[in-house]
């Protein structure tokens, strides 16, 4: 019943592609799979709403289902949104990328548009359940309605304000429920994706701070070394490097979520969704500044975002395979 299975899995293949720019990967390997993911959908999406929108039925938001109402099965979870929303817009861009499939391309886009937007409940945050009267449950380990902010990068601070806005207050009224590991820090790469430091380590402290790393530094699923489990021990690499870079095509961020405490540091060897890599980034805010060395295999402009920064955006432009070193004030 799982609908977003198939997104998300494809997901992090098609965040390489971004990457690397390796379209003998795309066609050879990746597009056939988002196309069948569109046309999953496009079979799915038969139903509608009063209102003509095409509903999601059965969905599942996991692994929890509506506030008060037995079972997990509903109406229009907010993760299946926001799957087949980009399972269909990105298999369109893929085969219009790669010059095929441009009818069902068409269908695909018209498809998408069809679908409910996203729903804010009375407490203005984003709600689990895009459906009337299926409210968020307060406690539980999982934030599956927050797969917009994080990995898909459709609800951002800076494109998506209100919405943005909701989504951190939808993290804020979620309960720990037994504050598993993936749990918290799912929580702390969608925080770090809304710039929220403090609540990215609020959630790194949680991991940090209740005796869940064993003498090996493998982690454990629950506090007190209950139960061995490699979320934690694969996610704590990927939550720094959030907390340090963030990246969608176009737009490389630097220390989009850093913490006070981490007033001097450096990371290198960082591949962006926008195609450049990051072959080192410093930082020293007492000093007062950031400096980042790009590397891109063609001549490209990006946009540098530094929210700490004096100047905080500006166009870089990158010739091919010449590193290129920017030195960014801070504030």
């Amino acid at each position: 019943m799982w609908l977003a299975g198939a997104d998300w899995l494809l997901f992090p293949l098609y965040e390489y592609w971004q990457a690397s720019g390796d379209d003998d990967f795309l066609a050879r390997a990746l597009a056939p799979w988002l196309v069948e993911a569109a046309v999953f959908f496009e079979d799915f999406l038969t139903h509608e709403d009063a209102d003509g929108h095409v509903v999601l039925v059965p969905s599942y938001s996991p692994e929890v289902g509506p506030k008060g109402v037995r079972g997990v099965a509903g109406v229009n979870a907010t993760m299946d949104l926001a799957a087949a929303r980009h399972a269909l817009t990105t298999a369109a861009d893929v085969c219009a990328h790669l010059g095929i499939e441009q009818d069902a391309a068409n269908r695909w886009r018209t498809l998408a548009e069809r679908l409910p937007p996203y729903r804010v409940d009375g407490h203005g945050a984003l709600a689990e359940w895009a459906w009337p009267d299926l409210e968020t449950a307060d406690d539980h380990r999982h934030i599956s309605h927050l797969y917009p902010v994080w990995p898909l990068h459709e609800i951002t601070p800076d494109d998506t304000p209100a919405l943005a806005t909701a989504a951190r207050e939808a993290l804020l009224r979620r309960g720990d429920e037994n504050l598993s590991a993936h749990g918290s820090l799912h929580r702390a790469l969608v925080a770090a994706r809304l710039k929220d430091s403090e609540t990215v380590k609020a959630n790194v402290l949680k991991i940090l701070g209740r005796n869940m790393l064993f003498r090996s530094l493998m982690t454990s699923h629950n506090p007190d070394l209950e139960t061995y489990n490699a979320g934690a021990a694969h996610c704590l690499p990927a939550v720094v490097t959030e907390m340090l870079i963030d990246s969608r095509p176009g737009v490389v961020e630097l220390l989009p979520a850093l913490p006070q405490e981490w007033r001097t540091g450096s990371l290198r060897g960082i591949a962006t969704r926008t195609g450049v890599s990051v072959d080192g980034l410093t930082w020293d805010t007492v000093e007062g500044f950031a400096g980042v060395v790009l590397t891109s295999p063609l001549d490209r402009d990006v946009t540098l975002v530094c929210r700490a920064a004096v100047d905080r955006r500006r166009t870089v432009h990158l010739s091919a395979y010449s590193p290129t070193t920017v030195t960014v004030p801070l504030a």
